[in-house]
């Protein structure tokens, strides 16, 4: 009788152990599922929020630079039409010697005048260059602040599975304790009984 008891009581002990695996099995996939799919929706949110920000940032690159390519071909006319003036102006005062002494006098002051406007327009790309690289580490420390949120929001969302998992353990232990007790609750019972 005794060898039938503990054979018995090692099939049970087989079982229980049997349906302990099964349930940390299943708890270990879980967890597993949970952690890979919430990588997968973090990292597919990072690519479309990057990919927005180059798309605006392309976008506002463009508008800058076809702005800066209409002030340069305005420019251009302008500085064309004033040559083909001058040239012209040139032909007729050519004639005489003041107007030799008048050609010399307008060539120094539409030299000054060039070196004014280079000057300006070399200021005006100067703050318009600093400008934009105001614009980018502005764009840059924005960046630095989401992704020091998302690496919160990441190890908040770890941490709380975490802690599921020492809850998990605990109940998993808990019950290892509880089936240890009904199992030497029974083996007292059968010495009991005999």
């Amino acid at each position: 009788q005794m060898a039938v008891r503990r054979w018995i009581a090692r099939r049970r002990a087989r079982i229980r152990w049997a349906a302990v695996l099964c349930v940390q099995r299943f708890c270990r996939g879980r967890l597993a599922r949970l952690r890979t799919k919430t990588l997968r929706r973090d990292r597919g949110v990072v690519l479309v929020q990057s990919v927005q920000r180059g798309r605006a940032a392309r976008r506002h690159f463009e508008r800058q630079r076809g702005a800066a390519v209409t002030i340069q071909a305005v420019a251009r006319r302008k500085r064309a039409s004033r040559v083909v003036k001058k040239a012209v102006e040139k032909a007729r005062v050519k004639r005489s010697y003041e107007g030799q002494i008048a050609e010399a006098r307008e060539r120094l002051r539409a030299e000054a005048e060039e070196k004014a406007s280079v000057e300006a327009e070399k200021a005006r790309l100067e703050s318009e260059r600093a400008q934009l690289e105001g614009k980018a580490s502005n764009l840059e420390e924005a960046l630095k602040a989401q992704k020091t949120e998302h690496a919160k929001e990441l190890s908040q969302l770890l941490d709380g599975q975490e802690k599921e998992l020492i809850t998990l353990r605990e109940q998993l232990d808990a019950t290892k304790a509880a089936l240890a007790a009904e199992g030497e609750r029974r083996g007292a019972e059968e010495r009991r009984a005999e």
